[in-house]
Protein backbone atom coordinates (compact mmCIF):
# COMPACT_ATOMS: atom_id res chain seq x y z
CA UNK A 1 0.00 0.00 0.00
CA UNK A 2 2.98 2.28 0.85
CA UNK A 3 4.08 1.84 -2.48
CA UNK A 4 1.03 2.66 -4.61
CA UNK A 5 0.32 5.91 -2.53
CA UNK A 6 4.09 6.74 -3.20
CA UNK A 7 3.63 6.39 -6.86
CA UNK A 8 0.25 8.13 -6.56
CA UNK A 9 2.17 10.85 -4.81
CA UNK A 10 4.55 11.30 -7.50
CA UNK A 11 2.08 10.75 -10.41
CA UNK A 12 0.55 14.21 -8.58
CA UNK A 13 4.07 16.03 -8.39
CA UNK A 14 4.53 15.97 -12.09
CA UNK A 15 0.83 17.11 -12.22
CA UNK A 16 2.01 20.09 -9.64
CA UNK A 17 5.02 20.51 -11.89
CA UNK A 18 3.05 21.55 -15.04
CA UNK A 19 0.23 23.44 -13.24
CA UNK A 20 3.34 25.33 -12.14
CA UNK A 21 5.07 25.99 -14.62
CA UNK A 22 8.57 24.74 -13.16
CA UNK A 23 11.67 24.15 -15.70
CA UNK A 24 13.57 20.80 -13.57
CA UNK A 25 16.41 21.90 -15.80
CA UNK A 26 16.70 25.42 -14.64
CA UNK A 27 19.48 26.74 -12.24
CA UNK A 28 17.08 27.90 -10.04
CA UNK A 29 16.16 26.03 -6.92
CA UNK A 30 12.29 24.76 -6.84
CA UNK A 31 10.31 25.64 -4.14
CA UNK A 32 9.42 23.33 -1.37
CA UNK A 33 7.92 20.46 -2.77
CA UNK A 34 4.04 19.57 -1.33
CA UNK A 35 3.88 17.13 0.98
CA UNK A 36 1.65 14.40 1.66
CA UNK A 37 0.73 12.41 4.57
CA UNK A 38 -0.79 8.69 3.53
CA UNK A 39 -3.93 7.17 5.18
CA UNK A 40 -5.95 3.78 4.40
CA UNK A 41 -9.37 3.62 6.14
CA UNK A 42 -9.43 -0.18 6.39
CA UNK A 43 -12.45 -2.21 6.97
CA UNK A 44 -11.28 -5.67 5.35
CA UNK A 45 -12.87 -9.14 7.09
CA UNK A 46 -8.88 -9.97 7.87
CA UNK A 47 -7.53 -9.17 11.18
CA UNK A 48 -5.20 -5.76 10.65
CA UNK A 49 -1.44 -7.03 11.61
CA UNK A 50 0.02 -3.56 11.77
CA UNK A 51 -1.07 0.21 11.68
CA UNK A 52 1.40 0.94 9.28
CA UNK A 53 2.99 0.05 5.81
CA UNK A 54 5.94 0.99 4.65
CA UNK A 55 7.90 1.34 1.25
CA UNK A 56 11.96 1.80 1.58
CA UNK A 57 14.32 2.51 -1.20
CA UNK A 58 17.97 3.36 -0.21
CA UNK A 59 21.04 3.67 -2.25
CA UNK A 60 24.29 5.34 -2.30
CA UNK A 61 22.49 8.79 -3.88
CA UNK A 62 18.76 8.07 -3.40
CA UNK A 63 16.65 7.64 -0.06
CA UNK A 64 12.90 7.06 -0.71
CA UNK A 65 10.76 6.20 2.52
CA UNK A 66 6.88 6.24 2.20
CA UNK A 67 4.67 5.25 5.33
CA UNK A 68 1.37 4.96 5.72
CA UNK A 69 -1.10 5.03 8.47
CA UNK A 70 -3.82 2.13 8.64
CA UNK A 71 -6.79 3.06 10.40
CA UNK A 72 -9.15 0.52 11.44
CA UNK A 73 -12.86 2.18 10.88
CA UNK A 74 -15.05 -0.99 11.60
CA UNK A 75 -18.01 0.47 13.18
CA UNK A 76 -18.51 -1.37 16.41
CA UNK A 77 -14.90 -0.35 17.12
CA UNK A 78 -14.94 3.51 15.80
CA UNK A 79 -15.04 5.62 18.92
CA UNK A 80 -17.14 8.59 16.87
CA UNK A 81 -20.09 7.32 15.34
CA UNK A 82 -22.17 10.58 15.28
CA UNK A 83 -23.40 10.93 12.17
CA UNK A 84 -21.33 14.13 11.08
CA UNK A 85 -18.24 11.60 10.86
CA UNK A 86 -17.79 10.51 7.27
CA UNK A 87 -15.66 7.59 8.34
CA UNK A 88 -18.56 6.29 10.93
CA UNK A 89 -21.19 6.73 7.43
CA UNK A 90 -18.71 4.91 5.30
CA UNK A 91 -18.06 2.24 8.14
CA UNK A 92 -21.92 2.13 8.74
CA UNK A 93 -22.39 1.43 4.68
CA UNK A 94 -20.29 -1.52 4.08
CA UNK A 95 -21.42 -2.96 7.69
CA UNK A 96 -24.62 -3.14 6.22
CA UNK A 97 -23.99 -3.75 3.46
CA UNK A 98 -22.32 -7.15 4.45
CA UNK A 99 -24.48 -8.08 6.81
CA UNK A 100 -26.77 -8.19 4.01
CA UNK A 101 -24.42 -10.43 1.88
CA UNK A 102 -24.38 -12.72 4.68
CA UNK A 103 -28.08 -13.25 5.07
CA UNK A 104 -28.00 -13.93 1.14
CA UNK A 105 -28.75 -10.85 -0.53
CA UNK A 106 -27.85 -10.39 -3.87
CA UNK A 107 -25.84 -7.64 -4.38
CA UNK A 108 -27.89 -4.72 -5.52
CA UNK A 109 -30.21 -6.08 -2.57
CA UNK A 110 -27.53 -5.53 0.38
CA UNK A 111 -26.52 -2.19 -1.60
CA UNK A 112 -30.08 -0.88 -1.74
CA UNK A 113 -30.64 -2.04 2.28
CA UNK A 114 -27.57 -0.08 3.11
CA UNK A 115 -28.18 2.66 0.85
CA UNK A 116 -31.59 3.02 2.95
CA UNK A 117 -30.56 2.14 6.32
CA UNK A 118 -27.65 5.11 6.10
CA UNK A 119 -30.85 7.48 4.80
CA UNK A 120 -32.85 6.07 7.82
CA UNK A 121 -30.34 6.65 10.69
CA UNK A 122 -28.53 9.97 8.59
CA UNK A 123 -25.37 8.78 8.08
CA UNK A 124 -23.71 10.31 4.36
CA UNK A 125 -26.20 12.79 4.21
CA UNK A 126 -26.59 15.22 1.47
CA UNK A 127 -23.98 12.52 -0.53
CA UNK A 128 -25.34 8.53 -0.24
CA UNK A 129 -28.96 9.80 -2.20
CA UNK A 130 -26.51 11.35 -5.29
CA UNK A 131 -26.71 9.72 -8.33
CA UNK A 132 -22.71 9.89 -8.42
CA UNK A 133 -22.56 7.68 -4.96
CA UNK A 134 -24.56 4.98 -6.63
CA UNK A 135 -22.87 5.04 -10.26
CA UNK A 136 -19.83 4.73 -8.45
CA UNK A 137 -20.28 1.87 -5.86
CA UNK A 138 -22.52 -0.20 -8.36
CA UNK A 139 -19.64 0.05 -10.66
CA UNK A 140 -17.35 -1.15 -8.01
CA UNK A 141 -19.49 -3.46 -7.05
CA UNK A 142 -20.74 -4.75 -10.44
CA UNK A 143 -17.09 -5.19 -11.30
CA UNK A 144 -15.98 -6.64 -8.25
CA UNK A 145 -18.58 -9.19 -8.93
CA UNK A 146 -17.86 -10.14 -12.81
CA UNK A 147 -13.94 -10.63 -11.54
CA UNK A 148 -14.92 -13.05 -9.10
CA UNK A 149 -17.20 -14.89 -11.29
CA UNK A 150 -14.21 -15.26 -13.59
CA UNK A 151 -11.98 -16.35 -10.80
CA UNK A 152 -9.53 -13.88 -11.61
CA UNK A 153 -9.17 -11.68 -8.66
CA UNK A 154 -6.04 -12.79 -7.15
CA UNK A 155 -4.42 -13.20 -10.30
CA UNK A 156 -4.87 -9.63 -11.29
CA UNK A 157 -4.22 -8.84 -7.92
CA UNK A 158 -0.56 -10.18 -7.94
CA UNK A 159 -0.12 -9.19 -11.53
CA UNK A 160 -0.76 -5.32 -10.55
CA UNK A 161 1.70 -5.81 -7.55
CA UNK A 162 4.22 -7.12 -9.37
CA UNK A 163 3.66 -5.03 -11.77
CA UNK A 164 4.10 -1.53 -9.91
CA UNK A 165 7.29 -3.28 -7.51
CA UNK A 166 9.05 -3.57 -11.25
CA UNK A 167 7.62 -0.03 -12.09
CA UNK A 168 9.56 1.58 -8.84
CA UNK A 169 12.45 -0.77 -9.47
CA UNK A 170 13.11 0.45 -12.73
CA UNK A 171 12.14 4.19 -11.86
CA UNK A 172 14.65 4.27 -8.45
CA UNK A 173 17.62 1.95 -10.97
CA UNK A 174 16.47 5.29 -13.61
CA UNK A 175 16.56 7.74 -10.91
CA UNK A 176 19.98 6.28 -9.71
CA UNK A 177 21.58 6.51 -13.09
CA UNK A 178 21.13 10.50 -13.10
CA UNK A 179 18.03 10.22 -15.19
CA UNK A 180 15.33 12.95 -14.05
CA UNK A 181 12.37 11.77 -12.81
CA UNK A 182 10.11 13.05 -15.80
CA UNK A 183 11.96 11.50 -18.41
CA UNK A 184 12.38 8.58 -15.88
CA UNK A 185 9.28 8.12 -15.82
CA UNK A 186 8.38 8.70 -19.82
CA UNK A 187 11.51 5.83 -20.62
CA UNK A 188 9.22 3.70 -18.36
CA UNK A 189 5.66 4.42 -19.76
CA UNK A 190 7.58 3.39 -23.11
CA UNK A 191 8.67 0.45 -21.75
CA UNK A 192 5.60 -0.53 -20.76
CA UNK A 193 3.99 0.11 -23.90
CA UNK A 194 6.30 -1.93 -25.84
CA UNK A 195 5.91 -4.93 -23.58
CA UNK A 196 2.30 -4.53 -23.82
CA UNK A 197 2.16 -4.77 -27.70
CA UNK A 198 4.76 -7.58 -27.64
Amino acid sequence: MALRLFLYYVELLQLWIKLNDINLYGESKIADLPTAEFYVAYNGTKPLKEDISEFYQKSVSLLIKATVNIIAIHSDKLKDTKTDNALAGYAFFYKVFDEGKQMGLSDDEAFSKATQDCLTHGYLKGFIDREEFVMFYKDIIDYDTQLKQEGKVEGIREGKREGKTLGANRLAELLREGLPLDEALKVIEFEVAVQTRA
